[in-house]
């Protein structure tokens, strides 16, 4: 029975599936010589692939199971021998997949259990065309999971494409997703106001725990670290262009509290999994509302309390890619509207300099942040009296 899942909360998420998984694998008939594999985990990070198969990797002997790991930073070399040694189970992300099915290291006439997780983040990274070539390469006589933060129309579609019949199921609500999260939106004249705002409270950020700051890009991260350098102090770094050794390192010595100060691109906004992560920054703002809501989302986890602050800026400066700071102030107030929050004098003040969204506002519609309003729940529209759902991103993760 395909299943896709809406997950709003903070749930073993990995430990769910991998059970099904493995269980699934260990009842299957024994592979024979250049078959495999019977289980297939797809997901949009070498770094969410390398957590995944320590958790498989947990069960894997008990069970008589191989596992392997298909990513990019990693050997391809290494993979292919591994994979032709025979394994049940592949966790990969789709580009490396599609290479070591080209080299013919393996193919999917064997796949009969798919687990297409965090499948809104791996279509925002331009993965949707090698999903979908993917998925018409194994079976139709499958099990397949799909696990989703957000279900945009895009899900909606491939769900609709690949999934027959299948159920839904959402784990937790808007509302009590965040409630273990304070967020916070500081607005300020300018970006050169940013770094003081943040050296000045990064103390008492770290007494409370380690804290995870978040830039728009490598060069961002490198400067940022360069400056609290210059007031003598550490922060690691992490962005995609690290070897993966060095990626793994950073995050392994986060994990382990050898470093209490992190500084990242959104290579880390997601599948990032570290509990005593206490205070998360977004020093840069975030392109989109579903960004924010991850960043946000790396604090609070396993139910601890957590604190979230995104620095805005009336006067940003501009460049190719640079979000619009009002915009993002009227999507932030929506979402802080979602679960329960209030949003400041100065973030509201700040949009409702955003014209689409001061539009909404006046016509007592909810700003969509496409250009055009949204019934609230309970409000008539042209004689519909039905409820209006809100459906939003919620902020505790995955």
């Amino acid at each position: 029975m395909p299943l896709y899942i809406l997950i709003c909360t903070y749930v073993s998420l990995v430990a769910f599936f991998c059970l099904r998984l493995l269980v699934h694998c260990a009842a299957q008939p024994e592979l024979k010589k250049d078959e495999g594999p019977v289980g297939l985990v797809l997901c949009p990070t070498r770094e969410l692939a390398v957590q995944i198969e320590k958790e498989v990797y947990k069960f894997n002997k008990l069970l008589g199971l191989r596992s392997t790991t298909f990513a990019g930073g990693l050997s391809k070399y290494q993979q292919f021998r591994t994979i032709k040694g025979g394994s049940e189970i592949v966790i990969a992300t789709p580009g490396r997949l599609i290479d070591i099915v080209k080299m013919k290291g393996c193919n999917l006439r064997r796949t009969t259990f798919v687990v297409l997780d965090e499948a809104d983040r791996m279509l925002q990274m331009g993965f949707e065309d090698q999903i979908r070539s993917i998925l018409q390469n194994v079976r139709p006589k499958r099990q397949t999971l799909l696990f989703s933060a957000t279900m945009p129309p895009r899900i909606e579609r491939l769900a609709a494409d690949f999934l027959d019949q299948p159920v839904r199921i959402t784990v937790g609500t808007a509302g009590q997703a965040a409630a273990n999260v304070q967020q916070n939106v500081e607005v300020l004249d300018s970006d050169d106001q940013k770094f003081g705002w943040l050296n000045a409270r990064v103390d008492q950020m770290l007494a409370k725990g380690q804290t995870l700051v978040f830039v728009k890009s490598k060069q961002a991260a490198q400067e940022l670290q360069q400056k609290f350098a210059d007031v003598q102090r550490e922060a690691a770094i992490l962005h995609g262009d690290l070897e993966q050794d060095e990626r793994m390192r950073v995050i392994d010595g986060l994990r382990k509290q050898r470093q209490s100060l992190l500084i990242a691109t959104d290579v880390a906004a997601r599948g990032l999994d570290i509990t005593t992560i206490r205070t998360v920054v977004s020093f840069d703002v975030a392109r989109d509302i579903e960004t924010h809501t991850h960043r946000v989302g790396r604090t609070g986890r396993a139910g601890a309390k957590g604190e979230a602050f995104a620095l805005l800026c009336r006067e940003a400066k501009k460049g190719k890619g640079e979000a619009n700071h009002r915009k993002m102030a009227a999507l932030i107030v929506e979402h802080l509207e979602d679960v329960g929050q209030k949003a400041s004098t100065d973030l509201l003040a700040m949009a409702m300099d955003y014209q689409p969204f001061k539009a909404a506002r006046a016509a007592g519609m909810r700003f969509t942040g496409e250009g055009k309003g949204q019934g609230r729940p309970g409000q008539k529209d042209n004689g519909d009296t039905r409820e209006r759902s809100r459906s939003r991103p919620t902020a505790a993760g995955e």
